[in-house]
């Protein structure tokens, strides 16, 4: 409880502020963020070293209904995102597609461009997931461990 109350205390100010006002940090963070998840990613499979492609070629320990409802988690957390993406809100300036176009071709490249969002980080992730498995005997990313 404590942690939700300072990560609420951390971010209640910037709600205050106007989104257009935050654009400098937005700028550093899509500079960062790429660069931080490709050299944690390069770390971490170099810290497994031999053991990464042992991991990476292991098969899928998921079949059957566990396999399906893990997939479909991962489907409806990436589309989760798209539901409020074509509803005005106020935070508009940040959204990927325009409230009113002009002409139909802006709004069909967002519609086109949407589903590929979820990608890059997609890329990154499973790379950086399994190797990162043998090197702790925890799994870091196992929402559905039972």
């Amino acid at each position: 409880m404590l942690c939700f109350f300072l990560f609420w205390l951390f971010q209640f100010p910037f709600t205050l502020i106007h989104p257009r006002k935050l654009r400098p940090i937005f700028l550093v963070k899509a500079i960062t963020l790429p660069i931080v998840a490709v050299a944690m990613m390069g770390w971490t499979i170099h810290q497994a070293g031999d053991r990464a492609a042992e991991v990476m070629r292991e098969p899928s320990k998921l079949h059957g209904l566990d396999g399906w409802y893990a997939f479909m988690t991962a489907v409806t957390a990436c589309m989760g995102t798209w539901s409020s993406a074509s509803r005005p809100s106020l935070l508009r300036p940040l959204s990927p597609l325009p409230l009113f176009a002009s002409r139909p071709v802006p709004a069909l490249t967002c519609c086109l461009l949407l589903p590929l969002q979820p990608w890059p980080a997609t890329c990154v992730s499973l790379p950086l997931a399994r190797p990162s498995s043998s090197l702790s005997s925890l799994a870091p990313l196992a929402p559905l461990a039972r």
